[in-house]
């Protein structure tokens, strides 16, 4: 079982894409491929270990299950037997080439193991595995490539193996550096161990003299338990910080290394993902909550809807910059006042947003503008208000109403037809979509695409939709912050993509029919749930059913009005910062979120040179602190479950909520934008982080619909099981465990995803 020996070595730089050369070669591949300095050297690969393996006789008891005693005679045959020819001439090519690079008769090299599946992930870079420094010449190399061979099957290494469910025959490549003399050497990481704190660099100075030393991310500032004589300046130590966090962005996750700095260059010794790092989330908070937001919102929408006066919005929490939800049940209380009071308030607020987005916002002087900012920002606060207030209104109803019918055993299924059916603004949108759609088909089948005429008029349409929908949300955590997406008023783009996924659908239903039909069998479903209570609470079970799809629509209607709001907003924004980009105030457009609301009303009409160095200086703190609560890595829930992807024996992932039920298999398409989801073919199952109206309109062209969060509006999924396709929710993983293009099942009357092994073919 000999290898090629343009197979069993290399070269340490073109170790990124090989998996032969184990974990650690390939992080350091990948800094090397980012420019970081990586001590030159190369890998003997997997094969060779393997195949040395075979060439000592024991690779018969090479196994996971292997016993201590099988293990040492493992190890002594591995020390013990030659190493293959072909085998060592590779090695010994690899290292006169290191040679003659180096200019040394016989480079000194660190000899470091890189197992394919890395049991040595634990905190402070320990090593299960042995390590040999300081080797020079080929017969030092040979005897430290056997010992690291061999300590693959120590006690030590099993015992990782096992308590990580690792290989259950592991293999070992290795890498041989050439060794630098550094003037300071140690390790690093880019959190504490210990609280999972990402605000703080942490190194351990192991030469000349052991220190510790921690840089503060928030000013940059150095502390030390050593006399800083002996240890290295503090703009070399801030250098290291700085390569350390870049190394989170090229390895994905907090880092820990072991770096030298020699002829004033920082080298990088070895580098990985730090493993079993504890979620920080400072909060002082007991109760449930649930988070909304992907990313910490603006400092704008903080000012805008987190005042000193109002820390909290409804059943929402503001903490570290990200937005939570209280999970706790609240039961509704009499709210048709409240209803009433909506219908009569919702048509002002539309009109009001319609207003200031077919305004030229070019033509107003300053006053003019900050005027329409006021009425804009004021329109925003209500229609959140409102929606945060029909979010948990309609949510309790629902829930009250699940659980009436449960009891009474109609079951889940019954639950979901009740709300199925609901008129309102998700549903009427995605007809006209359609409708757009089947005109652009119509005029491609006509050839009119080239007609001038034909496109002006298609494209005053499209203008037309796009002023009176303004945007939908890809979750509800974008109703809180208008500065992570744009509006389709200002990307005309995204409707585009919507109406080419749909007009590739083919043949299928007509959506008004799809909504008749849903509407009907709620209706049904109405009378089935009133004959499943007794007599005397039929008419009161009537009511609650009225009374939650009313409030369903309303709740869809609140979205759709934030959506204009906030477009509103932002139209008026973005032309404030074109104006304070001109006059040099701030640097680019975007720059307006990073300023509140009522420091945008006290910046003056003609700014001097020190209003622009004081608006300057607040915007890159903010940005600062903004990047700082984004390696906060925000846990999902508080209290924290911190719950771990996980697939059975038969790969396969339960759904903890079923939308709408069928069985279905096609490909992946996982979809974070409109410009993914337009990718959607037919037949693909759309798969989404968390749901939102963005995605109803590709329903028409999927063939599944998966969500990985649970957190479901039941007004959302009326608008799913309009589309009648297999729908799931509460796929806990999911995203890490598919890749576009992959062929999977959808069991939606189980809640089952089945990642392969399991063919539907309608």
């Amino acid at each position: 079982m000999l290898s090629s020996s343009i197979s069993l070595i290399t070269p340490l730089v073109d170790c990124e894409r090989n998996r032969k050369s184990g974990s650690k070669a390939i992080n350091l591949s990948k800094l090397i491929a980012a420019r970081f300095d990586v001590p030159r050297g190369f890998v003997i690969n997997a094969d060779a270990y393997r195949s040395h393996l075979w060439s000592s006789g024991a690779r018969v008891m090479a196994s996971g299950t292997a016993s201590s005693d099988d293990r040492r005679t493992i190890s002594r045959a591995i020390l013990s037997a030659d190493i293959p020819a072909e085998i060592w001439d590779a090695i010994t090519e690899a290292y006169q080439r290191l040679s003659w690079q180096s200019g040394l008769e016989a480079p000194a090299v660190a000899v470091r193991p890189s197992a394919l599946e890395d049991s040595s992930g634990a905190p402070g870079l320990p090593h299960a595995y042995l390590s040999r420094t300081g080797m020079a010449g080929v017969d030092e190399l040979k005897t430290a490539v056997k010992e690291v061979w061999a300590s693959l099957w120590s006690d030590e290494a099993a015992a990782l193996r096992m308590a990580n469910g690792l290989a259950s025959e592991p293999a070992m490549a290795v890498i041989v550096q050439q060794m630098v003399e550094p003037q300071w050497a140690g390790t690093a990481q880019t959190a504490d161990f210990t609280s999972g704190d990402p605000r703080h660099v942490h190194i351990s100075l192991t030469s000349p003299i052991p220190a510790r030393l921690t840089l503060d991310l928030r000013n940059f500032s150095v502390s030390s338990d050593g006399d800083p004589a002996n240890q290295p300046p503090r703009e070399i130590v801030r250098l290291l910080a700085e390569k350390m966090v870049l190394a989170e962005n090229i390895l994905g996750a907090r880092v820990e290394a072991e770096w030298a700095f020699e002829d004033d260059r920082l080298w990088f010794i070895q580098a990985q993902p730090a493993a079993n790092i504890p979620c920080y989330f400072p909060t002082d908070l007991n109760c449930e909550l649930k988070r909304i937001t992907t990313q910490p919102i603006s400092f704008f929408s903080r000012s805008l809807l987190w005042t000193d006066e109002q820390q909290s919005l409804c059943d929402l929490r503001l903490i570290n910059g990200y937005i939570y939800r209280c999970c706790t049940k609240t039961q509704p209380a009499e709210t048709r006042s409240e209803l009433t009071h909506w219908h009569k308030a919702a048509p002002a607020l539309k009109a009001r947003s319609e207003t200031i987005i077919e305004t030229d916002l070019s033509k107003p002087e300053y006053p003019g503008l900050v005027e329409l900012l006021i009425r804009a920002a004021d329109t925003s606060r209500q229609a959140v208000d409102w929606i945060r207030q029909a979010d948990t209104i309609s949510a309790g109803y629902a829930d009250d109403l699940r659980e009436i019918i449960t009891s009474s055993g109609g079951g889940e299924v019954l639950a979901g037809r009740l709300l199925g059916g609901l008129d309102g603004p998700i549903i009427e949108r995605d007809i006209r979509l359609q409708e757009l759609g089947e005109r652009f088909v119509t005029a491609e089948q006509a050839g009119q695409l080239n007609d001038r005429v034909w496109w002006q008029g298609y494209k005053n349409s499209v203008s037309e939709f796009s002023r009176d929908y303004g945007y939908s949300f890809r979750d509800s955590g974008e109703t809180c912050d208008m500065s992570c997406w744009t509006s389709w008023i200002e990307d005309s783009q995204a409707v585009l993509r919507i109406i080419a996924a749909i007009a590739r659908r083919g043949d299928e239903s007509d959506l008004k029919t799809l909504h008749s039909s849903a509407s009907q069998d709620a209706e049904n479903a109405t009378v089935e749930a009133v004959e499943l209570v007794p007599a005397a609470k039929r008419k009161w079970v009537q009511r609650l059913v009225h009374t939650t799809r009313s409030w369903l629509v309303a709740r869809n209607q609140c979205e759709q009005a934030v959506a204009l709001a906030h477009t509103a907003l932002r139209l008026v924004l973005l032309e404030f910062g074109c104006r304070l980009a001109c006059e040099e105030v701030i640097s680019e457009v975007t720059d307006i979120f990073h300023i509140g609301i009522d420091e945008l009303y006290e910046i003056p009409m003609e700014p001097t040179n020190v209003d622009r160095a004081s608006i300057a200086a607040r915007i890159a703190e903010r940005k600062h602190e903004l990047w700082l609560e984004q390696r906060l890595d925000a846990p999902d829930n508080i209290p924290t479950t911190q719950p771990k992807p996980t697939c059975d024996a038969e790969d396969i992932i339960p759904a903890s909520v079923i939308v709408s039920s069928g069985l279905v298999s096609g490909r992946v398409r996982i979809a974070t934008s409109i410009a993914e989801a337009g990718e959607v073919e037919c037949g693909d199952i759309l798969v989404v982080r968390s749901v939102g109206s963005t995605w109803t309109p590709f329903l028409t062209t999927a063939g599944g619909f998966i969500v990985q969060s649970d957190d479901l509006y039941p007004g959302i999924e009326s608008a799913i099981r309009a589309y009648g396709i297999p729908a799931v929710a509460g796929c806990a993983g999911i995203l890490e465990s598919v890749s576009d293009g992959q062929k999977i099942a959808l069991d939606a009357a189980t809640g089952t995803v089945w990642l392969r092994g399991y063919t539907y073919e309608s």
